[in-house]
């Protein structure tokens, strides 16, 4: 094998970890939106942002909607606000109550997620995969 051969083989093995971290970001990303999946919430849950694993249920003046707790930047879960913002722990990306990015590195909102109420109950469903 001659030094030319040897490099090329080598500029393949550097490519390797590149392919697999595209590889599991991707994964990442997509992990559960193929299995549709309902999250109960109490209809009964406190005014402005609560946390239900992977759903943000938000309540303004008597109007309801919830929004995917993963960031769009990474995937990293969000569990954290500040005055009335969502904080993603990972990079700092930062959404305001309706989902809207207001702060990268994320440039898109987070998903709005479909929900009904439970006609005995009056509790939320919520589906876990977007609109």
């Amino acid at each position: 094998m001659d030094r030319r051969d040897a490099l090329k083989n080598m500029a393949y093995f550097l490519w390797l970890p590149f392919v697999w971290l595209i590889y599991k970001m991707e994964g990442r990303q997509n992990a559960g939106r193929d299995r549709d999946s309902i999250i109960h919430v109490s209809k009964d849950f406190p005014e402005g942002i609560t946390f239900f694993d992977s759903v943000i249920a938000c309540r303004q003046n008597k109007k309801v909607h919830f929004l995917s707790s993963t960031c769009t930047h990474l995937g990293c879960r969000i569990q954290k606000e500040e005055a009335g913002i969502l904080v993603c722990p990972c990079h700092g990306s930062r959404y305001d109550i309706s989902g809207k990015n207001i702060k990268g590195p994320a440039v898109q909102a987070l998903e709005i997620l479909a929900y009904r109420k439970d006609p005995k109950t009056g509790d939320y469903l919520v589906e876990t995969h977007a609109l």
